[in-house]
This record gives C-alpha cells, sequence and structure tokens, in this order.
C-alpha cells in the first residue's frame, strides 16, 4: 500500500509503529472476539481514509463475481475481505505467541498431507505453490512445527518492524527464510534448498518483478509469477498446491492439491505458460470458493505498475514472485 506522497508514506510507517507492537501485546492479553473487533475497526478506519484501495477491491471482485463493482454483493464480499484480512494478523499474532499445543488449536486439519510425505519420500524437494489466500503464514509455522525443513520465499515488507517480527517468528519455529531479489543470484538458495530434498513455500500470485506471464483468470488475462515454475521445470521438485483457509469457526484448514503435472514439451515459454495455466486454474478453483479469503488490494487485472515496466528478459531468475 505504497503512495507517492511521502507524507502519507509516514503517516504509515508512524501507525505501523504503534499499532503492530500495541496488538502484539494485546493479543496476549485478550479475548479473540475482542481482539477481532479491535482488528476490524483499526482496519476499517484506515480504508474509510483511501477509498482508492476500496474502489480496487471492489473492482476485482466485480471481476470474480461477474457483477457490478456497486452491486451490493460485491461491497459486502469487499467489506468480508476487509474483516477476514484484519482477523488473519490477529490469528498469526495469536500463533506465534503461544506455545505449539496451544497454538495448533487454530488448525481445523490438513487434507491432503500424505501428499507431502509422498513428495518428500521421492528426495527431489518439494514446492509448495500457494497464494495470497486465507492465512498463508500458519501453514509455514505448523508445517516447521511437524519438524519439516521448509524454507519461505517472501518479498522483504517496506516496514522494518514488520520484517523484525516475521523473521524472529520464523527464527523460533525453524522456518527459513528465502527474500526475493532482483538478480539470479538470489535464486540459488532456492535451487539449493530443493537439490537438498527440502521444501519451498512460494507465493504464485503476485508477480512483484513485472517480469511474468499473462494467463486467463476469470475469463480475462493477468499476469503471474514465472519463477516458481521455472523451479520446478529446472529441478525435478514436486510441485503442491496447498491453500489454508479460514472455516467459520475461526480456525483454519490446510489444503494439499494433487501434484501439478510440470510441463517442460516445447519452446521454454511455452512450457512455462501451460504451468502457470494449470496452477491457475486450480487458484480460481479455490477462490471461487470463497472470493472473501483472496487478498488483493491494487487493480489486479489493470496493475498500474505495468504501464511503464522494467525492461527485463523474459528468462527471470527463479526467486521472481
Amino acid at each position: 500500500m505504497a503512495s507517492r506522497n511521502r507524507l502519507v508514506n509516514a503517516f504509515y510507517a508512524a501507525s505501523f509503529y504503534a499499532w503492530f507492537p500495541l496488538f502484539r501485546f494485546l493479543t496476549r492479553r485478550l479475548r479473540l472476539p475482542v481482539l477481532y473487533a479491535l482488528a476490524r475497526w483499526t482496519i476499517g478506519s484506515f480504508f474509510a481514509m483511501r477509498p482508492k484501495y476500496v474502489r480496487a477491491i471492489r473492482a476485482n471482485f466485480a471481476r470474480i463475481l461477474g457483477l457490478d463493482p456497486s452491486s451490493p454483493a460485491v461491497r459486502k464480499t469487499a467489506r468480508r475481505m476487509v474483516d477476514l484480512h484484519s482477523y488473519h494478523w490477529i490469528d498469526f499474532f495469536y500463533f506465534a505467541e503461544r506455545e505449539p499445543d496451544q497454538a495448533r488449536r487454530l488448525v481445523a486439519g490438513i487434507e491432503g498431507y500424505e501428499k507431502i510425505l509422498a513428495a518428500e519420500s521421492a528426495r527431489r524437494g518439494v514446492i509448495l505453490g500457494t497464494a495470497h489466500v486465507g492465512n498463508w503464514y500458519i501453514g509455514g509455522l505448523l508445517l516447521a512445527e511437524r519438524h519439516h525443513r521448509i524454507h519461505v520465499v517472501y518479498k522483504p515488507d517496506r516496514f522494518a518492524i514488520v520484517e523484525r517480527y516475521r523473521a524472529a517468528i520464523n527464527r523460533r519455529w525453524g522456518v527459513v527464510e528465502i527474500p526475493v531479489g532482483n538478480t539470479f543470484l538470489a535464486g540459488l538458495p532456492v535451487v539449493h534448498a530443493l537439490s537438498s530434498g527440502h521444501m519451498v513455500a512460494m507465493q504464485c500470485d503476485r508477480d512483484f518483478n513485472n517480469t511474468g506471464i499473462a494467463v486467463d483468470f476469470f475469463g480475462a488475462p493477468a499476469f503471474f509469477p514465472r519463477g516458481p515454475f521455472i523451479a520446478a521445470m529446472s529441478t525435478g521438485a514436486a510441485f503442491l498446491p496447498a491453500f489454508i483457509l479460514r472455516e467459520n469457526d475461526g480456525r483454519y484448514r490446510i489444503l494439499i492439491e494433487d501434484p501439478l503435472e510440470i510441463s517442460v514439451e516445447g519452446s521454454h515459454e511455452e512450457a512455462i505458460r501451460r504451468n502457470v495455466q494449470s496452477f491457475v486454474r486450480i487458484l480460481e478453483r479455490c477462490v471461487r470458493r470463497d472470493p472473501a479469503q483472496w487478498y488483493c488490494f491494487y487493480p489486479f487485472w489493470d496493475d498500474p505498475t505495468r504501464r511503464s515496466p522494467a525492461v527485463r528478459s523474459p528468462r527471470a531468475a527463479i526467486h521472481s514472485g
């Protein structure tokens, strides 16, 4: 949620430095319903002051639902998404600040866990291809708690306080971080981890570096990162789509899909496109199940950063995304 206005950015930073430690403190002392109400009010107030994000959210859901952005269904879904995103932060704090036996109560179960075990037994590495759906942070912590060697590829947060907190929690739970960079060398840790038979979780729905590939998503072309799929193609690692969805009782269910069949036929570009489209079909099915759990705060099909994209090689480094 960056802004071109320096004063606005300064306000964002100041607010993060205020509410972030406050909610950490409160999460250890207040009951979840109270925390949810506070978080809902806080993030609701922010969006009330920044209507451009509300417009972007509604435009995205209008595409997904096939309705006008001003329709009651779109407005309701957008509001629910904002509320769920605030709960996401509370649940992450709550989970991370407690011992595993307490935190585990937030997880309803893992569907398809045997697919992870089967993929690991092949010792070729495992890519968990996820997206900004549900509470993806909890999935990594839970798998680490089950003694899996898991690496998480992430884009560094623009707020240092968030970076420090996430890094500390990941160290505590045994999650290895791999930051997204802008050179090919930044992708080497991914190759090394997969070659060592480890598990690497990668977000597959945000083309952070504008080097992605456009495929059909809810009836219109949208850009997705090619990096996770290049990693699978170049290492032979198993690719398991995985999503962490919030249930009505406030707990989370981790869904592990069947391994994606990674294509290497034809040209390199054609193979990447087929693999991206195969994943996006699964993502589309997941988002359709509960659109409000897909968190995107910018115009996904009309990303303004693409109007003057950086000139880069189409063979992007495997870390992109």
